[in-house]
């Protein structure tokens, strides 16, 4: 883990700011700013909060070094498999128009959902309800054989459908094992 004097410095120069800019911001002196970054001192708890604000990062990834991108990286990889295979299922396997178009409903909504996790602009509550709904929707539609799918659509819809469901599940296990561990 990288030592809090480098992540800080690492974030200012991702962020495009000199020592000067971040203390003028700050209403601190460059000073200030240098020996944060060489570790000879370090800021309050306050202070690394308008630091973390100043650069649009986390508390997190500004005193652990956690890249919040590579965070939800990590957490829509059921995501990616579930679109992966709502897409074959599309494009390779031949259906009714009705289902076709419900098809590219879903993908749009998984790929809608993605664009949206990876810029940071859902609550975690709404992306787990969403994925929820949408799962139900997938495995209501395959299992019911709402559309006249064939038996191998249906199994991807069933496939698909799961990952759908076992995303928010993933999520909520993560919560409550890091809250159950405090």
């Amino acid at each position: 883990m990288a030592d809090f004097n480098e992540i800080l410095k690492q974030t200012r120069k991702r962020s495009g700011l000199t020592q000067q800019q971040v203390a003028a911001q700050l209403f601190v002196s460059r000073k200030t700013v240098s020996s944060w970054e060489t570790g000879r001192n370090l800021p309050d708890i306050n202070m690394v909060a308008q630091l973390a604000a100043l650069f649009a990062v986390s508390t997190d990834e500004l005193l652990l070094g956690r890249n919040p991108a590579q965070q939800v990286t990590n957490q829509t990889n059921l995501l990616d498999a579930a679109l992966l295979i709502l897409l074959a299922g599309r494009l390779a396997i031949s259906a009714t128009a009705a289902m076709l178009l419900f098809s590219d409903v879903v993908i749009v909504a998984v790929l809608l959902l993605l664009i949206l996790l990876h810029k940071r602009k859902l609550t975690p509550i709404f992306a787990t309800s969403s994925l929820f709904a949408l799962s139900v929707g997938v495995f209501y539609a395959a299992w019911q054989n709402l559309f006249e799918m064939d038996f191998s659509l249906q199994t991807l819809y069933v496939i698909g459908g799961t990952l759908l469901l076992l995303q928010p599940l993933q999520y909520y296990w993560k919560t409550v094992g890091v809250t159950q561990k405090e």
